[in-house]
């Protein structure tokens, strides 16, 4: 199911043991009339859709179509993914620019990102050495968030050039990422994964390469350069005690120079999802129907303060 921002048009796909729809169907529902609008089926198995305000994409195993969202002509011609069960898409948020990201058809490891618009733009990243298991976008489409199968790492790009910005280090052993988010204004992010840990990162150095090319603009035009420059003042992650070492003899694992997560926040439930709540907060619901509240400290960091838990299931 997806829901289109907050609107009563909703995206149903059938699933589960017991589907109620074809798993090759997409049925645009609106909740406030409580009747089917349209419908589109498709020759392939569904894996994932998603909608913006008169786009509809939908993802199946090897390949993306894009279609308007309610006289279901089609945009584009499909567009090739790698192998991709797990319906694995990025879409940006922001009403006035349409960014999405994929894995690359050719190449395991690679993310492909797309615009449309105006100003159309097509750019391939190298992002992992094994295959794509989790993308995010922030809410204007400016940083893309990646890891892979083996769930130790996640890195953020630039959606405009594919630069690599920063890596964060989830911990050192595998694990299977189910969620990873974005804060609303970019300036935290977090995983949630089956060692039951959720990790919260500050993203104060991937901010900082927008600000610090804004600020070398500003200095090359004299009408608008009148300070000088300030630190970016944002919360950092911690390092690998090891990072010293790692200066030192020049190693470039980023076991020692990749940050590690600013807070942490341990539940009982080995599946879950994660999002950000008003006030630094982070709010957890796993699959056996908990939710989780809990309060970090930005400046601390460390263990989040525990708030509330509710049985959604009552």
């Amino acid at each position: 199911m997806e829901l289109l921002f907050k609107t009563n048009i909703i995206a149903l796909v059938g699933g589960g043991q017991n589907p109620k729809f074809p798993l090759n169907k997409v049925i645009i529902w609106d909740d406030q009339q409580k009747k089917q609008i349209c419908e589109l089926r498709l020759k392939s198995t569904i894996n994932n859709v998603k909608l913006k305000k008169d786009i509809i994409f939908i993802i199946c195993q090897n390949k993306i179509y894009v279609f308007k969202l309610y006289s279901l002509d089609m945009l584009s011609e499909p567009l090739e993914t790698f192998d991709n069960p797990k319906g694995i898409f990025a879409l940006s948020l922001i009403e006035n620019k349409t960014i999405i990201a994929y894995p690359f058809f050719r190449t395991k490891g690679y993310i492909q990102i797309k615009s449309f618009g105006e100003k159309s733009n097509t750019l391939i990243i190298n992002a992992h050495d094994s295959k794509i298991f989790f993308l995010t976008m922030n809410r204007n489409g400016t940083l893309i968030a990646s890891c892979s199968e083996k769930g130790t790492l996640i890195r953020l790009f630039r959606s405009d050039n594919g630069e690599l910005v920063q890596e964060l280090r989830r911990g050192s052993d595998h694990a299977q990422i189910y969620c990873i988010c974005f804060d609303a204004f970019s300036k935290f992010i977090a995983c949630s994964s089956d060692k039951k840990t959720i990790h919260i990162f500050s993203l104060r150095k991937a901010n900082k390469s927008f600000k610090d090319e804004k600020e070398e603009k500003d200095e090359n035009d004299k009408d608008n350069y009148f300070s000088k420059k300030n630190d970016y003042e944002e919360p950092k992650n911690p390092k690998s005690i090891f990072s010293t070492f790692g200066k030192l003899f020049k190693i470039k694992d980023w076991y020692f120079n990749s940050e590690w997560s600013l807070a942490q926040y341990r539940i009982k439930e080995v599946k879950s999802i994660c999002h950000f709540g008003p006030d630094k907060t982070i709010i957890v619901i796993s699959n056996n129907g908990k939710y989780y509240q809990a309060r970090f400290d930005p400046s601390l960091g460390g263990e989040c303060f525990h708030i509330k838990t509710l049985d959604l299931n009552i």
